[in-house]
């Protein structure tokens, strides 16, 4: 386990829940095989990360399984003090990452919008990493490029092969 995020969704499984574990018996006479092990499932939940001073970042989804120590989400999505929304329409969640698959929108506070279809948000460093094709647009701006990485700290973002439409305002 060890990440909070594990911690905090056992936590609420075992409260809502209220379900033992499952009982794995085994055949003496049978080979153990290496198979897919679900343990627990929420629905319709809200997790939050609180430190000592502040909220670090609220996630909600549909529905979450833990399956082999990492979590698989439906529609999730997060919300942090950097950045507005984090969705998709599944993730995985293990140790500090989540990744974020198919149809991937990151909204800033200040409008601008992050789309890929493939996306790793690291809820430590608060580091956001595509590492596909992405597109930003902001107002009329928009820009496209490959493995962008925006540090949400920082507010600093690097990219790979970038192109884009930018209008430029006149001063009067």
């Amino acid at each position: 386990m060890g990440s909070k995020l594990e911690y905090i969704l056992i936590t609420a499984i075992a409260f809502v829940l209220l379900l033992p574990f499952g009982i794995n018996v085994k055949n003496r006479n049978s080979t153990p095989k290496k198979t897919e092990q679900k343990s627990s499932e929420i629905s319709n939940f809200t997790e939050y990360e609180i430190n000592a001073s502040s909220l670090e970042h609220t996630l909600k989804a549909k529905s979450a399984k833990e399956v082999n120590r990492s979590w698989i989400l439906s529609s999730p999505v997060i919300s942090t003090d950097k950045i507005k929304s984090l969705s998709a329409k599944r993730s995985v969640a293990n140790s500090q990452k989540i990744e974020f698959f198919d149809n991937v929108v990151a909204k800033k506070a200040d409008g601008t919008v992050y789309k890929t279809g493939h996306a790793i948000y690291n809820t430590k460093t608060k580091e956001l990493i595509t590492p596909e094709n992405f597109t930003i647009n902001r107002q009329l701006n928009i820009v496209h490029g490959k493995n962008l990485q925006y540090d949400a700290k920082t507010k600093t973002t690097k990219a790979k092969d970038v192109n884009g439409t930018i209008i430029l305002k006149n001063r009067d």
